[in-house]
């Protein structure tokens, strides 16, 4: 899909992947799409059973990111359910670095809110730009879990031939679905029922989620209610569950620390299938503000929320080894390694923290390791805070700018032989540290 008013995507990659031999196009797709509904309760085990119930013609979008050179692809897509909770759409992952591990991706639109915007927020698709995106349509929010199965085995190897393939002819093997905050909420309901059904993802990473699942019927916005209001009814009627342990796919849960207040009631032990990852000291905002960089704002006209956010601890680096994990895993190499979960205690979970006041337990990346500030994760924003070390605090811990370069390289070479970050940001971590325990702000 070309032109339009603005002449752009909405959403598009803030960088210029052509440069790293990268194709980046936008697809309609349209069909006929099945709602779902319960067959039985939705408990807590995540044992759930559906059935389609009623169909509606949809016509969406899907932005492609894939490699121009078959020889550098690897064969796998990433496809992330695109978040619509703050009135618009934001593919979390779309500025990630899968490209340079030869990933395809694409940001898939299921839901109606993304296509139709908010009265407070004209940021929909089709109030974006209506002479571009005015023919899509999704009846409502009970198709979105078919839409995202047909869009993604349109990518996948299953895909029909002949007339216009999104990818380009490229020898597709694996579809990996991710969805983060909201959407991982989604995704977390198409594990315990859909994926059965549609059978058309390898693995799943559902990121930074609470531990409850949407339902199956539509949410349709009041437009005489404000966004926030619309989002708590949407809230309360999602259903608290686990991932249901019969599945016979890789499902990768990473949270941040923000939700593990709210997770401990879902927490379950990893298993054949499952793992579960925690990141002490990183938060909510950190995930989801890939699809918020100042830049991207600026081009397409959306709040700037990430502009304030602090710097946490990153949890984008360890998505992108995941990712190459849940590949060496499905390829019959080692699977994806097993860590402690953050500490609580308490009958209203609280987080437990070490001498610094940091988390204790959970996933400890070298912000943790040779810390330089308390990380403040609760905050009502999401988007955490930081309470930097004094200099007496700094020079306490490390005597010496050597001292500190040294616990940091140890943390960054224990995180890339534990599958947690990739070989080139333990490399950024090691040449960061030159500069000595300096505090991020």
């Amino acid at each position: 899909m070309t032109g339009g008013q603005r002449g752009q995507i909405f959403g598009a990659h803030a960088d210029d992947l052509a440069a790293h031999g990268y194709v980046e196009e936008e697809y309609f797709i349209a069909g006929t799409a099945d709602a779902y509904a319960p067959v039985g309760t939705l408990g807590p085990d995540g044992v759930w059973t559906v059935a389609a119930a009623k169909q509606a013609p949809f016509t969406t979008r899907v932005i492609v990111q894939r490699p121009r050179d078959a020889a550098k692809f690897n064969g796998t897509v990433i496809c992330e359910w695109t978040n619509v909770s703050a009135g618009f759409e934001i593919s979390s992952a779309v500025n990630q670095q899968f490209w340079k591990d030869g990933y395809a991706y694409a940001a898939i639109s299921a839901q109606r809110m993304g296509l139709e915007g908010t009265k407070e927020r004209a940021l929909g698709l089709k109030q974006w730009d209506p002479e571009r995106y005015g023919s899509l349509e999704i009846a409502g929010d009970s198709f979105s879990y078919d839409i995202f199965s047909q869009v993604a085995r349109a990518l996948g190897p299953d895909r029909a031939r002949g007339g216009v393939d999104p990818m380009g002819g490229l020898p597709v093997k694996r579809l990996f679905a991710l969805g983060e905050s909201q959407s991982a909420a989604r995704l977390l309901s198409y594990v315990n029922a859909v994926h059965r059904l549609a059978n058309v993802f390898d693995a799943y990473m559902i990121v930074v989620a609470v531990g409850r699942s949407t339902e199956f019927d539509d949410f349709i916005y009041d437009p005489a209610k404000s966004l926030d209001e619309n989002n708590n009814i949407r809230r309360s009627r999602t259903v608290q569950t686990r991932v249901r342990t019969d599945q016979k796919v890789p499902v990768l849960v990473v949270n941040s620390e923000t939700e593990t207040p709210y997770f401990v009631a879902s927490r379950q032990p990893d298993s054949d299938w499952y793992r579960f990852w925690e990141v002490a000291g990183s938060t909510h905002a950190s995930a989801i503000g890939g699809g918020r960089r100042p830049d991207i704002s600026a081009r397409d006209g959306i709040p700037n929320m990430a502009a304030r956010w602090p710097k946490m601890v990153d949890l984008f680096p360890v998505l992108e080894a995941a990712a190459v994990g849940l590949d060496r895993w499905l390829s019959g190499g080692a699977p994806l390694g097993r860590f402690d979960r953050i500490e609580v205690a308490g009958d209203k979970p609280a987080i437990q923290t070490d001498a610094f006041g940091n988390a204790k337990g959970g996933i400890r990346m070298p912000e943790i390791v040779a810390p330089t500030v308390k990380y403040i994760t609760q905050t009502n924003d999401a988007a955490g805070r930081l309470e930097p070390f004094d200099a007496a605090t700094l020079k306490a811990i490390y005597p010496a700018d050597a001292d500190y370069a040294a616990r940091i390289r140890a943390a960054a070479d224990w995180a890339v032989a534990a599958g947690l970050i990739l070989p080139r940001h333990r490399d950024a971590y090691i040449a960061k540290s030159a500069a000595g325990p300096v505090p991020y702000y």
